[in-house]
Protein backbone atom coordinates (compact mmCIF):
# COMPACT_ATOMS: atom_id res chain seq x y z
CA UNK A 1 0.00 0.00 0.00
CA UNK A 2 3.03 2.46 0.88
CA UNK A 3 4.39 1.99 -2.49
CA UNK A 4 1.27 3.57 -3.95
CA UNK A 5 0.94 6.03 -1.71
CA UNK A 6 4.72 7.03 -2.69
CA UNK A 7 3.89 6.44 -6.63
CA UNK A 8 0.66 9.38 -5.94
CA UNK A 9 -1.53 6.27 -6.81
CA UNK A 10 -3.81 6.89 -3.86
CA UNK A 11 -7.33 4.92 -5.25
CA UNK A 12 -4.82 1.92 -5.83
CA UNK A 13 -3.59 2.07 -2.41
CA UNK A 14 -7.20 2.32 -1.15
CA UNK A 15 -8.03 -0.77 -3.00
CA UNK A 16 -5.05 -2.61 -1.53
CA UNK A 17 -6.07 -1.29 1.91
CA UNK A 18 -9.58 -2.73 1.65
CA UNK A 19 -7.91 -6.14 1.40
CA UNK A 20 -6.89 -5.58 5.29
CA UNK A 21 -4.38 -3.25 7.29
CA UNK A 22 -4.29 -1.60 10.36
CA UNK A 23 -5.82 1.46 12.10
CA UNK A 24 -2.56 3.29 11.56
CA UNK A 25 -2.19 2.44 7.74
CA UNK A 26 -5.78 3.81 7.50
CA UNK A 27 -4.47 6.89 9.16
CA UNK A 28 -1.80 7.21 7.11
CA UNK A 29 -3.41 6.62 4.18
CA UNK A 30 -6.50 9.14 4.89
CA UNK A 31 -3.56 11.73 5.61
CA UNK A 32 -1.23 11.66 2.83
CA UNK A 33 -4.84 11.24 0.39
CA UNK A 34 -5.84 14.53 2.01
CA UNK A 35 -3.12 16.72 1.56
CA UNK A 36 -2.99 15.72 -1.64
CA UNK A 37 -6.65 16.55 -1.97
CA UNK A 38 -7.62 13.60 -2.97
CA UNK A 39 -11.36 13.56 -1.42
CA UNK A 40 -12.85 10.55 -2.02
CA UNK A 41 -9.71 8.24 -0.73
CA UNK A 42 -9.28 10.47 2.31
CA UNK A 43 -13.06 10.28 3.04
CA UNK A 44 -13.10 6.44 2.46
CA UNK A 45 -10.50 5.82 5.13
CA UNK A 46 -11.97 8.87 7.69
CA UNK A 47 -15.36 6.77 7.37
CA UNK A 48 -13.36 3.68 8.00
CA UNK A 49 -11.91 4.85 11.30
CA UNK A 50 -15.12 6.97 12.21
CA UNK A 51 -13.02 10.04 12.53
CA UNK A 52 -16.09 12.66 12.54
CA UNK A 53 -13.39 15.83 12.48
CA UNK A 54 -11.44 15.00 9.60
CA UNK A 55 -14.66 14.21 7.28
CA UNK A 56 -16.07 17.69 8.71
CA UNK A 57 -12.84 18.88 7.15
CA UNK A 58 -12.48 17.00 3.68
CA UNK A 59 -16.25 18.58 3.69
CA UNK A 60 -15.48 22.12 4.54
CA UNK A 61 -12.46 21.94 2.01
CA UNK A 62 -14.14 20.11 -0.71
CA UNK A 63 -17.16 22.10 -0.61
CA UNK A 64 -14.90 25.13 -2.11
CA UNK A 65 -13.72 27.02 0.85
CA UNK A 66 -9.92 27.23 -0.11
CA UNK A 67 -8.60 26.95 -3.43
CA UNK A 68 -6.92 24.23 -5.03
CA UNK A 69 -4.05 25.44 -5.61
CA UNK A 70 -3.31 26.92 -2.23
CA UNK A 71 -3.01 24.36 -0.05
CA UNK A 72 -1.43 26.29 2.91
CA UNK A 73 -4.65 26.54 4.54
CA UNK A 74 -5.09 22.96 4.47
CA UNK A 75 -1.81 21.81 5.71
CA UNK A 76 -2.53 24.23 8.20
CA UNK A 77 -5.21 22.44 9.49
CA UNK A 78 -4.19 19.20 9.53
CA UNK A 79 -1.25 19.97 11.59
CA UNK A 80 -3.61 21.51 14.00
CA UNK A 81 -5.93 18.54 13.86
CA UNK A 82 -2.87 16.35 14.67
CA UNK A 83 -2.32 18.33 17.64
CA UNK A 84 1.38 20.22 15.78
CA UNK A 85 -0.49 23.94 16.87
CA UNK A 86 3.05 25.46 16.36
CA UNK A 87 3.81 24.00 12.97
CA UNK A 88 0.33 24.91 11.88
CA UNK A 89 0.98 28.41 12.52
CA UNK A 90 4.05 28.40 10.76
CA UNK A 91 2.38 27.42 7.57
CA UNK A 92 -0.25 30.28 8.02
CA UNK A 93 2.12 33.13 9.50
CA UNK A 94 5.50 32.44 8.19
CA UNK A 95 8.11 34.21 9.92
CA UNK A 96 5.48 36.15 12.31
CA UNK A 97 5.24 33.62 14.77
CA UNK A 98 8.15 33.50 17.79
CA UNK A 99 8.16 31.15 20.58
Amino acid sequence: MKQYVDSGNYEKAYSVACLGVTESDWRFLGLESLQAQCWGVARGCFSRLQDVCYLDLINEFENGSASSEDKLPLLATICAYQVYFYLGCLFLFPGKVQI
